[in-house]
């Protein structure tokens, strides 16, 4: 495999596809892996790092997992609340103590 800088050029796969992977910090990524990944420093409670070295899989895939979940959460709590506020347009507002029932149920 020819070297140039960070980049390693492997040749053709057995598909005959050219795969070049990268060199970051010492550590090889498949082509597929460094386009869609960023490298990036984050500062973490000592509780969870400990938590999360404990656990299986690399602290980084963990951490990742968690976030893209967040955000799923995220996505779908505004497209709840977008819903609620087409309902209550339409028909009024939701009185508060069924609101507070769903809530209990969702908690």
């Amino acid at each position: 495999a020819a070297v140039s800088g960070r980049f390693v050029n492997k040749g053709t796969g057995t598909s005959g596809a050219r795969t070049t992977s990268h060199s970051r910090g010492g550590k090889v990524l498949e082509k597929s892996q460094a386009v869609n990944k960023v490298r990036k420093t984050v500062t973490l409670d000592a509780t969870v790092l400990s938590e999360l070295e404990s656990r299986e899989g690399s602290v980084s895939a963990q951490v990742n997992e968690f976030i893209k979940q967040g955000l799923e959460w995220e996505r779908r709590q505004a497209q709840i609340f977008e819903l609620v506020a087409e309902y209550e347009a339409e028909f009024g507002l939701i009185p508060e103590d069924e609101v507070e029932e769903w809530e209990q149920i969702f908690a």
